[in-house]
């Protein structure tokens, strides 16, 4: 006796085929297959068809037929199975609890659990640590952010390469300032954004002491025109966008705000 891997015509299921059977039977679904065909639909089962019909119950000889391929595998009968599920059943615990007693379990108060006042102090001394440490990183980083800002605003007329009038027509946003949002009253090109992104760079890389090209690829500049809007990348990247916002508009009457013109990276 050979024993191969086969797949049940009927249900789909893997077998152990004898191949020197004339016929076998599926341990799953009791069908009875021919073993040539079994193995041949496992290597390449096609189009077959798995249509999973129910089958006739087995008999105790058509049993250990089917289990026949896996070696010395115990077969109960089926009067067996039946008896030990009989006895099992009469083995399952009966609850001894009256009535009464089930309705007292059901309303008995659980018992919070209490945490002594040296506990609490613990808790209370880790939720103060934490916020305490969360204070010290927040914070510098808050005020560095913004006395960085207050200096490359006092560059903003060298960064633009024009006047400009009214701090409404200008944003610096981003965790470290890499974005400026720029109101130009006149029309603005391409050339002109590339040249105010360099002196935007340039003023970085001094406030912030980094190369001005090698480090600032997620510095972002939206100069806004008459003609409308022009975003450049420090990596390149240019969109131009139609008249959407005038000149004249300040920072808040600007349908997109700076905060959305770039994400808060860090430097490349």
């Amino acid at each position: 006796m050979a024993i191969k891997q086969g797949r049940c015509p009927n249900c789909g299921s893997i077998l152990m085929v004898d191949d020197q059977a004339a016929e076998g039977i599926c341990i799953f679904c009791q069908a009875r297959y021919v073993p040539a065909q079994a193995e041949q639909l496992d290597q390449d089962p096609g189009d077959h068809e798995f249509k999973n019909e129910p089958q006739p119950e087995l008999t105790d000889e058509e049993r250990r037929l089917a289990f026949s391929a896996y070696g010395n595998v115990h077969v109960p009968s089926a009067a067996a199975s039946a008896k030990k599920t009989i006895v099992q059943h009469k083995k399952k615990p009966v609850d001894q609890l009256t009535p009464a007693q089930r309705v007292a379990l059901m309303k008995k108060e659980l018992v919070e659990p209490k945490l002594s006042r040296r506990h609490q102090l613990y808790m209370a001394a880790i939720i103060v640590g934490v916020i305490l440490i969360s204070v010290a990183v927040i914070l510098p980083l808050t005020l560095s952010k913004q006395a960085k800002r207050a200096e490359l605003a006092a560059e903003i007329n060298q960064i633009a390469g024009f006047e400009v009038a009214d701090p409404a027509y200008y944003a610096f946003s981003g965790q470290r300032n890499q974005s400026l949002l720029l109101i130009y009253d006149g029309e603005v090109t391409e050339e002109t954004a590339a040249d105010v992104l360099a002196q935007f760079k340039q003023a970085r890389s001094q406030v912030y002491k980094i190369d001005p090209d090698n480090q600032q690829k997620s510095t972002v500049l939206r100069l806004t025109g008459t003609n409308g809007s022009i975003i450049i990348h420090g990596d390149g990247d240019t969109e131009v966008e139609a008249n959407s916002a005038a000149a004249g508009t300040t920072i808040e009457e600007n349908s997109e705000p700076a905060e959305s013109v770039t994400s808060s990276q860090t430097e490349g």
